[in-house]
């Protein structure tokens, strides 16, 4: 893990990548990579996080949902989603966390890449609940062709006990692939990806340190599981990409 004398080689941290990276990025649809702000950070917007999920429901400002629910329910809390962090908290608008984000997308996506929304998604402790195999072109339109990554940054060190990223390669699911609703429920927040079309067997687990980052493009299917553990889980989500291709 990382230490003060990191967060002090990092007051000017910038993310570069190498070239590497970039090839393993378009070859697979996901990048991992273990730091990309200081602990310092991190340690600063856990608070601002925490508050925020505090009463969730009564916060219009952030779209509130439990993705793991069904419309209109207010049963226990289980996996929450709150939109437009940056509309909202100043200091995630202004964070090294989302400017690194940013710089990584343009250098995966090249310079018209650009800042387009940010949330949050919060698995309390002890929730069990899985978020489904999913491709998140699914739920932003699957008629469109989007040129956008999703930037993952975990809060705290994430593991496969209490809901690291996972993810299939774009070599094993090349492109979209059928959803439906999750456990065919019409009524559910939540949409999966057809089980029969992909080889969970083939998955890669992606464990990082707090501060650390996957990227992933839209049609990178991906799965989380439930949060084992004894504290939450947080992760904060950057999404870039060309403006050009979301009209």
């Amino acid at each position: 893990m990382w230490d003060k004398k990191d967060d002090l080689i990092m007051q000017d941290f910038a993310v570069t990548l190498t070239q590497e990276q970039i090839d393993t990025f378009h070859t697979n649809g996901f990048l991992s990579l273990e730091k990309i702000t200081t602990n310092e950070e991190v340690q600063s917007l856990v608070p601002l996080y925490d508050e925020m999920f505090d009463n969730w429901r009564e916060k219009p400002n952030f779209t509130p949902r439990d993705l793991a629910g069904k419309k209109g329910d207010q049963g226990e809390d289980k996996v929450i989603q709150m939109h437009e962090l940056s509309k909202n908290l100043p200091q995630f608008a202004t964070s090294r966390v989302r400017a690194n984000a940013v710089a990584i997308a343009e250098q995966l996506l090249g310079p018209k890449c650009e800042f387009r929304t940010d949330h949050a998604i919060s698995k309390p402790a002890g929730s069990l609940v899985d978020t489904a195999w999913h491709q998140d072109q699914w739920y932003w339109d699957p008629q469109a062709e989007f040129r956008r990554v999703s930037v993952w940054i975990p809060l705290q060190d994430v593991s496969e006990e209490n809901g690291c990223m996972q993810f299939m390669s774009r070599q094993d699911v090349p492109d979209l692939i059928t959803h439906h609703k999750e456990n065919n429920d019409s009524d559910s927040n939540a949409w999966e990806a057809d089980s029969s079309l992909f080889d969970m067997a083939l998955k890669v687990a992606c464990p990082l340190p707090a501060g650390g980052a996957t990227i992933h493009y839209g049609k990178t299917l991906h799965f989380t599981s439930g949060n084992h553990s004894t504290e939450p889980r947080r992760a904060y989500i950057v999404s870039c990409g060309d403006p050009s291709t979301e009209t």
